[in-house]
C-alpha cells in the first residue's frame, strides 16, 4: 500500500487484512464527509 495520508498513528505495515479493511472504511468515510462538505460550500457559492 502507498503512503496513507489519513494522519493516524497506526503502523500500517503490521495491520492484518481485517484491520486494513476497517482502516479503508474509516478513510473512505472521512473522504465522503469532506466531499459532501466541499459540495455544499460550492452550492452556496453558486447560489449567490
Amino acid at each position: 500500500m502507498g503512503t496513507c495520508k489519513c494522519g493516524k498513528e497506526k503502523n500500517h505495515g503490521n495491520m492484518t487484512r481485517d484491520e486494513r479493511i476497517e482502516h479503508l472504511r474509516e478513510c473512505l468515510d472521512d473522504a465522503m464527509s469532506k466531499i459532501e462538505c466541499v459540495r455544499d460550500e460550492i452550492e452556496i457559492l453558486v447560489d449567490k
